[in-house]
């Protein structure tokens, strides 16, 4: 069973409010709205982000076709959500976000408390966040163990934080100190992406804008923007892997 699939089985998607924390490319957000369709559509789900500009809310609508009609799309900081009611909503989904919001000291426990602010009594959390990729045999592996790494290289030159994948002892321990009770919770290994090239012609857009801003030797930055390349090639011929993930899914007691 697919990890979107998973979060959704055997959920109640009938009259029901849903926040997905941070919208991202929309991936999560596609299978959550589909599921609404297929549950008769009396649920919307209001999607946010803080850094969506107007092309990225069309991909986003294009990406989930027919069913763009139940989601909402909203630029805003997913860690004060200020202008919604406490206890008003009934699912938050929260993927593949950790990773990014660890980058800020305390982003974590301010989005996950504001979660809880929001859910109604006995409303669900449902968190898939990242395992980092650790090298293997496999080209499709190195490629993407490459890819990410890279990337922490290249922000931690301009002393910044690309990502950090938070153990999920850490986020359960966090998530309880809340008030949060882990339900369930799964893990999912890494395996082959089935389409690469759109996230690594993103992926390598963004890093290439990234080391032309640096403030290191030409030299430096012309060895980065080839070792980009190269990786950018590689995922073409040669895949790229998905990481592992660990879901869980929390109730507010």
């Amino acid at each position: 069973m697919k990890i979107y699939e998973y979060n959704i089985s055997g959920l109640d998607l009938k009259n029901k409010l849903i926040f997905d924390c941070a919208i991202g490319a929309g991936e999560a957000t596609f299978y959550w709205a589909k599921a609404i369709h297929d549950n008769g559509g009396t649920s919307r789900i209001v999607g946010f982000d803080k850094d969506l500009t107007a092309e990225d809310i069309e991909i986003i609508k294009d990406n989930l076709k027919q069913y763009c009609k139940y989601v909402e799309i909203k630029c805003a900081d997913i860690t004060d959500l200020h202008t919604y009611k406490s206890n008003s909503v009934d699912y938050i989904n929260c993927d593949d976000t950790l990773v990014f919001l660890a980058s800020t000291i305390g982003n974590i426990e301010a989005a996950l408390k504001e979660f809880y602010r929001l859910l109604k009594p006995n409303g669900l959390l449902i968190i898939n966040s990242e395992i980092p990729v650790l090298w293997g045999e496999d080209t499709y592996i190195q490629n993407q163990y490459r890819r990410w790494n890279l990337a922490k290289a290249i922000f931690s030159l301009k002393g910044a934080i690309w990502a950090i994948e938070p153990e999920k002892k850490s986020i359960v321990r966090i998530l309880e100190d809340i008030g949060f009770l882990i339900d369930k919770e799964k893990e999912f290994d890494s395996k082959k992406q089935k389409n690469p090239i759109p996230c690594i012609e993103e992926w390598a857009s963004i890093m290439k804008s990234e080391v032309k801003e640096l403030n290191t030797s030409l030299k430096l930055k012309n060895s980065l923007l080839d070792e980009i390349e190269e990786i950018e090639n590689n995922v073409r011929e040669q895949g790229m892997a998905c990481p592992g993930y660990y879901s869980l899914q929390c109730s507010k007691r």
